[in-house]
């Protein structure tokens, strides 16, 4: 079985984990009015770029356009063990804390 050590899913219609990434990386997301959004900005792209090189670079990620990572697979990939770390909202704990075989 291979493994990861972390998955974020990537590939969703949600922005909310890419825009954390944003935030990280010194950015705001929308603009001061809330009127665009800043995905063209040199922080969206370094995060963009941190995320693509734990794919491409570290190979921590899987790979690929979609990774495979959408949110029940991010979920059930943890519970199978197939990655030590995720990025996925609270939402989920209780399918993790009814179906992990580990503490």
């Amino acid at each position: 079985m291979r493994q990861w050590g972390v998955q974020i899913p990537v590939v969703d219609t949600s922005p909310w984990i890419f825009q954390g990434f944003i935030i990280e990386a010194g950015g705001d997301f929308f603009d001061p009015n809330g009127k665009w959004v800043k995905f063209n900005s040199p922080e969206a792209v370094r995060a963009l770029q941190f995320i693509l090189d734990l794919q491409n670079k570290y190979k921590v990620h899987p790979p690929g356009a979609s990774s495979e990572a959408l949110w029940d697979q991010t979920a059930q990939d943890f519970i199978q063990q197939k990655t030590a770390m995720m990025y996925l909202s609270t939402g989920a704990m209780t399918f993790i804390r009814k179906n992990a075989t580990f503490q």
